[in-house]
């Protein structure tokens, strides 16, 4: 489907269709064209907007988080801690 980028009019709080608890923010949100937003810029309550374009820096970094791998006798350490305390 098609999307587009819509900006609620002034003073108007629209509702998302299918969670009623979002309202579309003020600066505007990315939708998909279904048949409700349609119908909201028909009536005027919301109207198309331009995307905020995001600045690029010149150098971009790619971030990847490996999970540390766990190590069998870890899980029982702090079990044998208490239980050398015992003794």
């Amino acid at each position: 489907m098609k999307r587009a980028f819509l900006v609620p009019a002034e003073g108007a709080l629209v509702r998302y269709p299918n969670n009623p608890q979002m309202v579309l923010a003020e600066a505007g949100a990315n939708v998909v064209l279904d048949s409700y937003w349609r119908r909201r810029i028909n009536d005027g309550s919301v109207v198309v907007g331009k995307a905020p374009v995001k600045k690029v820096g010149a150098k971009q970094v790619q971030v990847t988080v490996t999970p540390k791998k766990k190590n069998p006798s870890d899980s029982h350490s702090a079990r044998n801690d208490l239980n050398n305390e015992d003794k």
